[in-house]
């Protein structure tokens, strides 16, 4: 009985193992789970709700940047600067973004400004496009702003 008992509890172990070890299909076109870009580093926007950031024409282009070892965040919205923190879930996509800031500087135009500050509060999970661009996505899981690593 005893070797019944350790042999059932050793195949039992081992299929705990191998469903644990088992890869997770990858969700990358759906912007979550395994697939998932670095945050880290600064990211240029490309696309700001559907609409090419040069068709803004902002006064520089707005990027933000991640150091998520510390949990900090910096950038620019086209003509402000963005600060602050912000947590992640890198398993998930999940993004908190309330605890950035900005300047307040009266810009030129202030469409892209508007616009790119509008979209990052709409921000709730991320994600990356097969060329690995990030893409943050509104609770609905519309593509609110796209990026490219800036180099």
């Amino acid at each position: 009985m005893n070797k019944t008992f350790i042999l059932g509890l050793l195949l039992t172990a081992a299929a705990f193992v191998a469903c644990a070890s088992a890869r997770k299909p990858s969700l990358q076109s759906e912007g979550i789970g395994e697939g998932l870009p670095s945050l880290s580093g600064e990211w240029q926007m490309v696309t700001v709700e559907g609409v090419a950031v040069s068709e803004y024409g902002g006064e520089s282009v707005p990027y933000i940047g991640f150091d998520t070892a510390s949990g900090r965040v910096w950038g620019s919205s086209g003509c402000n600067r963005l600060l602050g923190t912000f947590t992640f879930d890198a398993s998930t996509g999940v993004i908190d973004l309330s605890a950035l800031g900005s300047t307040k500087m009266l810009c030129a135009s202030m469409k892209l400004e508007d616009a790119v500050l509008r979209a990052l509060g709409k921000t709730v999970r991320y994600g990356s496009t097969k060329e690995n661009d990030l893409v943050f996505y509104d609770e609905d899981g519309k593509a609110v702003i796209t990026f490219t690593k800036k180099q």
